[in-house]
């Protein structure tokens, strides 16, 4: 009797787990705004095991299939496994994970480094930031 009750609750933890890991791989590709098809395609899976895992007529995927979904998002595994939150993702890791593909852009193209480096500054001077940018004009406007 005690096994069935194990086996019951084991269960039930699979199945919630399943769920929130559903939850959780739509939300990032929402966040990510990563169609199902470029996540499969970029991932080498199918689209319709991709479609299993949204909506809920499959598990969990494998840790090896689990751990490349993780990769590509620049997350931890426990994370969109599990849910714990202390693995939640962060800005710091989009950054890295950004830092991480330019380095291997870079690699394949070692030409482009010039072009890299101008649309970081772009990014980084206050014309490129909306909302200074309406400043300087607001500001422009108060000198006439």
């Amino acid at each position: 009797m005690t096994v069935d009750w194990l086996d019951k609750r084991r269960d039930k933890y699979v199945q919630n787990s399943d769920v929130n890991f559903m939850e959780r791989l739509k939300k990032l590709m929402q966040d990510k705004k990563v169609t199902g098809y470029r996540l499969a395609k970029d991932l080498n899976i199918s689209n319709s095991t991709l479609r299993n895992w949204l909506s809920g007529r499959a598990g969990a995927p494998r840790d090896s299939t689990m751990e490349r979904l993780a990769n590509y998002f620049g997350i931890s595994r426990a994370w969109l496994k599990y849910g714990d939150e202390q693995y939640a993702p962060t800005i710091r890791a989009d950054a890295m994970r950004i830092a991480e593909q330019i380095e291997q852009y870079l690699i394949q193209y070692p030409s482009q480094k010039n072009k890299i480096e101008a649309i970081i500054d772009v990014m980084t001077t206050s014309e490129a930031h909306p909302f200074k940018k309406k400043n300087i004009i607001k500001k422009e406007k108060l000198k006439k």
